[in-house]
């Protein structure tokens, strides 16, 4: 579309001019974009606001409209004006057509339709006191028009002498004849109705700019950024803020800004005595760092339309302290993103400074809540509902207006999946961003903990912003307090829609399992695996039921471009044989070790044992410390198959068998155990005492550690490198290995394995000679198992990551002669189907082809069962169906496969693109072949896939052939 946004001035500083430029550099990747102005053209270069390039400017002479010399006609004009904005003369229906001409004279007007039909534009966008003139030419114009307010309904009606006032019949007349009028918030909508009787549409303007950098809540100074006029209550400031100093001595209050009473608020700031708590800035370049290094931003004015600075500060992460007027409480939770004291009480606003200003936590409370409100602002949604608007105006009947009950209801019933997808399309990754998950946000643990504490210490990667994922605030709240501090750190919820945001997002993610189902990497993310141990036990798809159940991990592992290994035992074990990703896996495997074992050459033990205590573990610094480890038990992760009466005895029974004032002992139960126990089965003060949190970091507790015990965790391959004693308490030691298997026999294992309580006690009370008869089994196996462990891992690991370096051990598992072919043969129920798979399955050579099979269907206990009998050879990519669709593609695609169509609509093309690049991540196949009727989900985008040739059920036996 040609779009025209009329507007008084560009260049200049203002809130009107920021929004426009804003809004209009993102209109004009998809139109025809010029603005237009009354500016001289030697203003040009002053782009305050960094306009696009693309933007046409048309700079209008309003000479050639108006003529401006003193004749009757104009001094009749000048004289209805002044006499109706001192006394409201001429504000009568009967007198519009005078005030109307004494404003904007009819040839004026004539002119300006004649020139801007000319133009040929689509739609003339007018703002402000502009919007009036535009109802007047309206109905003489070709484009579509809209007026759109950039105050409240008060700023612009009841101010003497600004906009519209006493014009308020003029308004009745014409601004109907707008094809619509834009508001600011719901009570302007309510107010133009109600006082005016004309009918509006919402459009919130949306937050000016994105920073990773976020305030600082320890900081002590307020901020102020405005312009210094009566309307922004800077006298009201200065009366607050004595009062203020009054009852603190300690914060400061920073103003930038300038304008008519500069002078006089400065005098009042010095005969208040409070000029040494009060610094001016006046203009700056700089706001960044004033927002940085405060923690609450003051916002003391009389009247405001929908104020950017408000959006600005949530940006940064500074809570909101405003008199409640106009749509303030639209913009600001009171009590979760600021307060919001009643209209002018000086007295209520100092108390709301004084709470905040004395309570840290309070504060940081409230700057989380404040940058996720900041995301309600994203210019993404503004130009989103703008789009919208443009398509109603224009007659155009999108797929939206024809569905929107079934879009709003799909956005409900799958908030996150489809919030992702919005994200995923509609926003840029934001470079030098590194997202941080593991074990789905238990903790600031294991491998990425590890990276990140690495690349935080170094000033080389402080340029970097580090956003962590957390399941449970509360439980992680002494790392978070401990790292809220760096304005480069930012903290996440789990599965909220900011994870999404983040996920969808970020440059750069590090992960040691999974992330959630709905994620895919997108094209220039760039995704680590770090896992999180050396396969001790059955992994992958050596366990029972794996073809379903490690769907979402191995194509997680398959969208890698890098994945950690402790060295050649770990990428044959784990990555080659047991995740079958030899062949297919187009990453690069890096044998560098693991980065959390850094920590057991360099982490301080005081350090360590006051962040036990700090934990509420009853840890004594005198004594020598075993840990006992068990491993993760159960055919369900999220309900452990784990008897804690079992761990209290083995407790009472090992320290019966110690000299308790030599060594202690504590259990470090595996995330998933910790967690549910917790919940559902530990007793009270267990927690406090022995049991330590699982989120506290594994290997820095290891870096203490005087003895180990542990039964199939590996737990045991990193304590390795300390040299200290290991011992193995097995009790289910035929009956797990019958069901889960094992890679290391027991045979093998650096330190005796023993069933019962009894025996591991007696191995206690000789630890010294337990020592000496596995010393040599001890050195073999840490030769064998984490040959790359040097306490230089995160080093290695950055430099290839951050810095472009060539990896020192890269494994490339891609380079196979073999004919790799993708296959999708349904959920099993069409006889016909399945016959021909199973005569598919029957004939291929699986020397020469490497096969793939999306799997379906696992809901159907007979579908399920042909899943788990498939041959070993056949690599199965389990397919939940929780795609990342946005809310109109999901609507789209259920209409689609509903339908008689065949063709693939266009709204669901980059949608089917996106969901084959989640269920294969960056695997290369040379052939699909697809047993089903096209028109089912994954054949209809098979058409996406790059393959030499899809085949199917009627032509399926000349594949073999190539």
């Amino acid at each position: 579309m040609k779009i025209c946004i009329w507007c008084t001035k560009i260049f200049d500083l203002g809130g009107t001019k920021r929004v426009v430029t804003l809004l209009a550099n993102e209109l004009v990747k998809e139109h025809d974009v010029t603005i237009m102005v009354y500016q001289d053209r030697f203003k040009e270069d002053r782009n305050m606001y960094h306009m696009s390039e693309d933007i046409k400017v048309d700079f209008i002479d309003n000479n050639e409209f108006v003529n401006r010399h003193h004749t009757p006609a104009f001094c009749w004009r000048y004289l209805v004006q002044k006499l109706n904005a001192k006394y409201g003369i001429f504000n009568k229906e009967k007198y519009n057509d005078i005030l109307a001409d004494a404003i904007f004279p009819k040839k004026t007007r004539e002119k300006w339709v004649k020139y801007l039909n000319e133009q040929n534009y689509d739609i003339i966008i007018t703002t402000a006191s502009l919007s009036l003139r535009l109802g007047m030419l309206a109905p003489e114009l070709n484009a579509k028009t809209i007026g759109w307010q950039h105050n409240c309904y008060a700023g612009y009606l009841d101010v003497p002498n600004v906009v519209f006032w006493k014009q308020e019949c003029l308004l009745q007349e014409y601004l109907p004849k707008l094809d619509r009028y834009i508001v600011l918030s719901d009570y302007d909508k309510r107010d133009y109705k109600k006082f005016l009787d004309i009918d509006t549409e919402v459009k919130i303007n949306p937050r000016s700019f994105v920073s990773e950098r976020k305030c600082d809540p320890k900081s002590k100074r307020f901020l102020m950024a405005t312009r210094f006029v009566y309307a922004k209550g800077l006298d009201l400031m200065m009366e607050s803020f004595e009062e203020f100093c009054k009852q603190d001595d300690e914060w400061q209050l920073d103003i930038i800004g300038a304008g008519d009473l500069w002078n006089q608020i400065v005098a009042d700031a010095k005969r208040r005595g409070i000029e040494d708590r009060v610094n001016f800035v006046g203009y700056t370049n700089e706001p960044e760092k004033y927002y940085l290094n405060s923690s609450v931003f003051l916002l003391p004015s009389r009247w405001e339309g929908w104020p950017m600075v408000i959006m600005e500060a949530f940006e940064f992460g500074l809570p909101v302290i405003a008199f409640h007027t106009g749509a303030m409480d639209l913009i600001i939770d009171d009590g979760k993103t600021g307060y919001l004291p009643e209209a002018f009480d000086t007295k209520k606003f100092t108390d709301a400074m004084l709470k905040l200003a004395h309570d840290e936590e309070l504060r940081r409370e409230m700057s989380r809540n404040a940058i996720w409100k900041s995301e309600d602002f994203a210019i993404e949604k503004a130009v989103k509902e703008w789009n919208r608007l443009f398509n109603r105006v224009m007659g155009i009947k999108t797929f939206y207006m024809k569905n929107e009950e079934q879009i709003l209801e799909c956005r409900e019933k799958y908030p996150l999946r489809t919030s992702y997808a919005e994200f995923v399309k509609e926003y840029q990754i934001r470079d030098n961003t590194i997202l941080y998950e593991a074990f789905g946000g238990r903790g600031m643990i294991c491998n990425p903990y590890a990276l990140f504490l690495y690349l935080l210490e170094k000033e080389e990667y402080q340029d970097y912003t580090h956003i962590w994922v957390l399941e449970d605030f509360e439980d992680n709240r002494k790392q978070i307090e401990k790292y809220e501090q760096y304005p480069n750190v930012r903290f996440v919820k789990y599965k909220s829609k900011e994870y999404c945001k983040e996920l969808a997002t970020v440059k750069y993610l590090v992960n040691n399992v999974s992330f959630p189902s709905y994620f895919l990497k997108r094209e220039g993310q760039v995704l680590i695996d770090t896992w999180h141990g050396t396969p001790l036990k059955n992994m992958g798809f050596d366990i029972p039921g794996a073809n379903i159940s490690q769907g979402n991990t191995a194509r997680n592992l398959l969208s890698a471009d890098y994945i950690v290994s402790s060295g050649p035992y770990m990428t044959k074990t784990a990555y080659k044989d047991s995740y079958k990703m030899q062949n297919l896996y187009e990453g690069t495997v890096l044998e560098e070790g693991f980065p959390r074992n850094d920590k057991l050459f360099d982490s301080d033990r005081a350090e360590v044992i006051q962040e036990l205590k700090d934990c509420g573990v009853d840890v004594k610094e005198d004594k020598k410390i075993i840990l006992y480890a068990p491993t993760w038990r159960g055919e369900q992760y999220s309900r452990p198959d784990t008897d804690l009466q079992d761990v209290y005895k083995l407790i009472n029974v090992m320290e019966n068998s110690i000299d308790t004032n030599e060594y202690q002992i504590f259990v470090k139960l595996h995330q998933i155990v910790y967690h549910y126990m917790k919940e559902n089965a530990m007793e009270p003060g267990d927690a406090q005492t022995k049991f330590i949190p699982a989120t506290m970091d594994t290997n820095e507790i290891l870096s203490v550690t005087d003895v180990l015990i542990s039964d199939y965790s590996s737990i045991f391959y990193d304590f390795m490198l300390t040299g200290k004693p290991i011992l193995f308490y097995v009790p289910d030691a035929e009956n797990f290995e019958d069901y889960r298997g094992l890679y290391f026999g027991f045979d093998k294992l650096p330190g005796p394995a023993v069933s019962t309580p009894e025996k591991l006690g007696e191995l206690l009370k000789d630890l010294p000679g337990v020592a000496a008869s596995c010393k040599e089994k001890y050195e073999k196996a840490r030769e064998q198992i984490c040959p790359r462990d040097d306490g230089k891992a995160c080093k290695r690991i950055a430099e290839v990551l951050l810095d472009g370096k060539e990896p020192v051990n890269p494994i490339y598992l891609n380079q196979t002669d073999k004919v790799k072919l993708l296959v999708y043969a349904g959920d099993f129920s069409d006889t016909q189907e399945t016959k021909a798979f199973y005569e598919f399955l029957n004939k291929v050579d699986y020397e020469h082809f490497d096969v793939t099979l999306i799997g379906n269907g696992a809901k159907e206990e007979e579908s399920s069962e042909k899943l788990d009998s498939l041959p070993k050879e056949i690599r199965v990519l389990y397919w939940k169906r929780s795609y990342p669709a946005t809310d109109e593609e999901y609507v789209c695609h259920k209409k689609f496969m509903k339908s008689k169509k065949t063709e693939v609509p266009e709204m669901l093309l980059d949608f089917y693109r996106r969901e084959l690049r989640r269920m294969i991540g960056m695997s290369k196949f040379d052939y699909a072949l697809v047993f089903t009727d096209m028109k089912k989900f994954f054949p209809a985008m098979s058409g996406a896939l790059d393959v030499k040739q899809i085949f199917n059920i009627e032509n399926w036996q000349n594949l073999l052939k190539c």
